[in-house]
């Protein structure tokens, strides 16, 4: 784990931030995001980005999209939609309540809403202590909303992340201004299944170093040394059962090989679509990968050309934009002596690329092309090519 400088409370790691957003994964990093209480009992927030998941229904955005695709509203009515899970961490100073807890939080984004899908907290014993899910809530104007913010808002953050990066390569310093000013602070690296205790540490050695950690220790009462025990025993029978069942495992495993590819390869087809339309940088045509050819028809209408070159279906959709108009034509003296055509029919091209792949047998949207007149003087802009 790479440490922060000493007595500083926000600072950016040049190499570990260098890292993270030179990463396509974005893996194990941990987001500052607040402090609540006072010692003795004080509280630690961070969000694991690597742990954020769209939780939107794919659905929702279809329909939404098919009812209306007018540009000009679809990146917001698509954003209303929004839901995303995301994983917090709490450290806790007080030595009564537990050393951290893991939670999943899903937030609906355009509602300002959330909700605990799951929270698990490990006590100074080591017992572990789960709740269920709580049911949706309004965000409150705490550490709450900056987790919403992180969640709902990652364009923003990742963009003020990378501008205090560029920033601190050319003075030297390794302040996060931009950060900082939304209240978030890019303060670690950690993964494994030993996060959890490695995050509390670097919250006792930076944050609270004028603090007293209280110790964990393997103290507990008899119920919670039966939980414990029970525990333990389970892990040991799942195993001692594996072992005795490896032969019917292995029969079992052939058996559901297909299935598994099956989701691996939805999965890697899903990723390659995200790829595809992440480099082309429109929010626009985003809304629309993934689409089959039938909901991409209802959508746009009827394609200009439509064909298929080796396992690609290529629909493409002109739009052109009537340049032209007519000037007077002077003499030496400034007398009209006639008229002449001045700008151009200008074109630009849209060719969504569909192909089969993953789980499902219908061609789906895996990429575009656009090509705009760029020739001529006034040419189109991507904005108006939708």
């Amino acid at each position: 784990m790479i440490k922060p400088r000493k007595n500083t409370f926000i600072r950016l790691i040049i190499l570990l931030v260098a890292a993270f957003f030179s990463s396509t994964s974005y893996a194990f990093f941990w987001i500052h995001i607040g402090q609540t209480g006072n010692k003795p009992n004080r509280v630690m927030y961070y969000a694991y980005e690597g742990w954020m998941f769209d939780r939107t229904d794919p659905g929702a955005k279809t329909n939404e999209i098919m009812r209306d695709a007018n540009p000009k509203t679809i990146d917001a009515r698509i954003k209303a939609l929004k839901q995303v899970e995301l994983e917090v961490l709490q450290v806790f100073e007080n030595p009564k309540s537990p050393a951290f807890m893991r939670m999943y939080l899903v937030f609906d984004c355009g509602k300002r809403q959330y909700f605990i899908k799951e929270a698990e907290a490990i006590a100074r014993n080591n017992v572990p202590h789960k709740s269920s899910r709580a049911e949706w809530q309004a965000v409150p104007n705490n550490w709450l909303d900056r987790a919403h913010f992180v969640a709902c808002e990652e364009d923003t953050w990742r963009q003020a992340g990378k501008d205090d990066l560029t920033e601190s390569r050319k003075s030297g310093e390794g302040a996060q201004p931009r950060m900082q000013a939304l209240g978030l602070a890019m303060v670690g690296e950690w993964g494994g299944t030993r996060a959890e205790p490695e995050v509390d540490n670097f919250t006792w050695k930076t944050f609270w170093a004028d603090g007293s950690r209280p110790p964990f220790t393997d103290k507990r009462t008899p119920k919670e040394e039966e939980i414990y025990q029970a525990h333990i025993a389970r892990n040991k029978l799942v195993q001692a059962e594996n072992q005795k069942a490896a032969g019917q495992i292995d029969t079992m495993t052939a058996g559901i090989e297909s299935q598994l590819k099956g989701m691996d390869a939805e999965t890697q087809f899903q990723q390659e679509i995200a790829s595809n339309f992440k480099k082309k940088g429109s929010k626009y045509y985003s809304t629309f990968k993934g689409l089959t050819e039938e909901q991409l028809v209802d959508v746009r209408g009827v394609p200009t050309t439509a064909s298929t070159h080796g396992d690609l279906r290529l629909l493409l959709y002109r739009y052109s934009k009537d340049d032209r108009g007519t000037a007077n034509v002077l003499d030496g003296n400034g007398n009209k002596v006639g008229e002449q055509q001045v700008g151009h029919l200008l074109h630009c091209d849209v060719t969504f690329k569909l192909r089969v792949g993953g789980n499902k047998p219908q061609y789906r949207v895996v990429d575009i092309d656009m090509n705009l007149d760029m020739v001529h003087e006034g040419g189109l802009k991507k904005a108006e090519c939708q």
